[in-house]
Protein backbone atom coordinates (compact mmCIF):
# COMPACT_ATOMS: atom_id res chain seq x y z
CA UNK A 1 0.00 0.00 0.00
CA UNK A 2 1.09 3.54 -1.02
CA UNK A 3 1.98 5.88 1.78
CA UNK A 4 -0.55 8.03 0.34
CA UNK A 5 -3.59 5.81 0.39
CA UNK A 6 -2.81 5.07 3.94
CA UNK A 7 -4.22 8.08 4.92
CA UNK A 8 -7.61 7.98 2.84
CA UNK A 9 -9.50 6.20 5.74
CA UNK A 10 -8.37 9.44 8.13
CA UNK A 11 -9.00 12.07 5.23
CA UNK A 12 -12.72 10.02 4.99
CA UNK A 13 -12.89 10.35 8.68
CA UNK A 14 -12.03 14.17 9.38
CA UNK A 15 -14.40 14.94 5.87
CA UNK A 16 -17.40 13.09 7.58
CA UNK A 17 -16.95 14.22 10.84
CA UNK A 18 -16.80 17.60 9.64
CA UNK A 19 -20.09 17.51 7.52
CA UNK A 20 -21.58 15.53 10.65
CA UNK A 21 -20.85 19.09 12.67
CA UNK A 22 -22.15 21.78 9.46
CA UNK A 23 -24.99 19.95 8.52
CA UNK A 24 -26.09 19.14 12.12
CA UNK A 25 -25.57 23.00 13.03
CA UNK A 26 -27.62 24.26 10.37
CA UNK A 27 -29.82 21.88 10.65
CA UNK A 28 -30.36 22.12 14.32
CA UNK A 29 -30.70 26.01 14.17
CA UNK A 30 -33.39 25.20 12.01
CA UNK A 31 -35.46 23.32 13.51
CA UNK A 32 -34.92 25.27 17.25
CA UNK A 33 -35.48 28.33 15.87
CA UNK A 34 -36.36 29.04 12.19
CA UNK A 35 -37.79 31.83 12.99
CA UNK A 36 -34.15 33.51 14.60
CA UNK A 37 -32.56 31.38 11.45
CA UNK A 38 -34.33 32.85 8.99
CA UNK A 39 -33.91 36.21 10.43
CA UNK A 40 -29.99 35.94 10.79
CA UNK A 41 -30.36 36.08 7.18
CA UNK A 42 -32.31 38.53 6.06
CA UNK A 43 -35.41 36.60 5.60
CA UNK A 44 -39.17 36.28 7.58
CA UNK A 45 -41.23 33.57 7.91
CA UNK A 46 -44.68 35.10 8.15
CA UNK A 47 -47.18 32.28 8.55
CA UNK A 48 -47.25 28.62 10.62
CA UNK A 49 -46.84 27.05 7.64
CA UNK A 50 -44.12 28.76 6.68
CA UNK A 51 -42.44 28.06 9.48
CA UNK A 52 -43.19 24.10 9.31
CA UNK A 53 -41.68 24.26 5.94
CA UNK A 54 -37.89 25.78 6.92
CA UNK A 55 -38.56 23.38 9.91
CA UNK A 56 -38.47 20.44 7.29
CA UNK A 57 -36.45 21.75 4.45
CA UNK A 58 -33.84 23.82 6.17
CA UNK A 59 -33.67 21.83 9.52
CA UNK A 60 -35.28 18.28 8.45
CA UNK A 61 -32.89 17.73 5.81
CA UNK A 62 -29.76 18.91 7.12
CA UNK A 63 -30.13 16.95 10.34
CA UNK A 64 -30.81 14.01 7.54
CA UNK A 65 -27.76 14.12 5.89
CA UNK A 66 -25.62 14.51 9.29
CA UNK A 67 -27.18 11.26 10.80
CA UNK A 68 -26.20 9.17 7.33
CA UNK A 69 -22.43 10.85 7.51
CA UNK A 70 -22.68 10.01 11.58
CA UNK A 71 -23.41 6.30 10.48
CA UNK A 72 -21.03 6.25 7.34
CA UNK A 73 -18.29 7.83 10.48
CA UNK A 74 -18.67 4.30 12.33
CA UNK A 75 -18.49 2.05 9.07
CA UNK A 76 -15.37 1.99 7.18
CA UNK A 77 -17.22 0.12 4.31
CA UNK A 78 -19.55 3.57 4.16
CA UNK A 79 -16.49 6.00 3.97
CA UNK A 80 -16.71 6.08 0.57
CA UNK A 81 -20.59 6.85 0.28
CA UNK A 82 -20.73 9.55 3.33
CA UNK A 83 -17.62 11.45 1.43
CA UNK A 84 -19.23 11.09 -2.20
CA UNK A 85 -22.53 12.74 -0.41
CA UNK A 86 -20.65 15.73 1.34
CA UNK A 87 -18.95 16.18 -2.22
CA UNK A 88 -21.77 16.14 -4.52
CA UNK A 89 -23.42 18.63 -1.85
CA UNK A 90 -20.86 20.82 -1.42
CA UNK A 91 -20.52 20.99 -5.15
CA UNK A 92 -24.33 21.70 -5.40
CA UNK A 93 -24.20 24.59 -2.94
CA UNK A 94 -20.98 26.32 -4.30
CA UNK A 95 -22.58 25.99 -8.08
CA UNK A 96 -26.16 27.46 -7.09
CA UNK A 97 -24.23 29.70 -4.68
CA UNK A 98 -22.23 31.04 -7.71
CA UNK A 99 -25.05 30.84 -9.89
CA UNK A 100 -27.35 33.51 -7.30
CA UNK A 101 -24.41 35.43 -7.25
CA UNK A 102 -24.65 35.86 -11.41
CA UNK A 103 -28.44 36.38 -10.99
CA UNK A 104 -28.62 38.26 -7.55
CA UNK A 105 -25.81 39.78 -7.63
CA UNK A 106 -22.18 38.93 -4.94
CA UNK A 107 -23.73 38.93 -1.68
CA UNK A 108 -20.49 39.67 1.18
CA UNK A 109 -22.53 37.16 3.64
CA UNK A 110 -22.79 34.63 0.75
CA UNK A 111 -19.61 34.93 -1.02
CA UNK A 112 -17.69 33.98 2.44
CA UNK A 113 -19.10 30.59 2.98
CA UNK A 114 -17.86 29.83 -0.57
CA UNK A 115 -14.31 29.01 0.49
CA UNK A 116 -15.45 26.42 3.12
CA UNK A 117 -17.84 24.76 0.69
CA UNK A 118 -14.86 25.04 -1.67
CA UNK A 119 -12.40 23.58 1.09
CA UNK A 120 -15.04 20.53 2.14
CA UNK A 121 -15.39 19.71 -1.43
CA UNK A 122 -11.41 19.41 -2.50
CA UNK A 123 -11.21 17.83 1.10
CA UNK A 124 -13.62 15.48 -0.17
CA UNK A 125 -12.56 14.81 -3.41
CA UNK A 126 -9.09 14.15 -2.66
CA UNK A 127 -10.06 11.45 -0.04
CA UNK A 128 -11.73 10.16 -2.59
CA UNK A 129 -8.93 9.60 -5.19
CA UNK A 130 -6.50 8.70 -2.34
CA UNK A 131 -8.94 6.03 -1.59
CA UNK A 132 -9.28 4.65 -5.09
CA UNK A 133 -5.25 5.48 -5.30
CA UNK A 134 -5.36 8.18 -7.89
CA UNK A 135 -3.29 10.57 -6.27
CA UNK A 136 -0.97 7.64 -4.74
CA UNK A 137 0.49 6.55 -8.63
Amino acid sequence: MKKLQRLAPWLNRVVLALSVLVFARIGLSYLVDPVGAEAAVGGTLAAPMAVTTARIGLGGFPIALALFNLTCLFSRRRFSAGVKLVAIVAFTAMAIRLYSAIVDGAVPQSTKLFLPESFIFIAALTALLLERGELSR
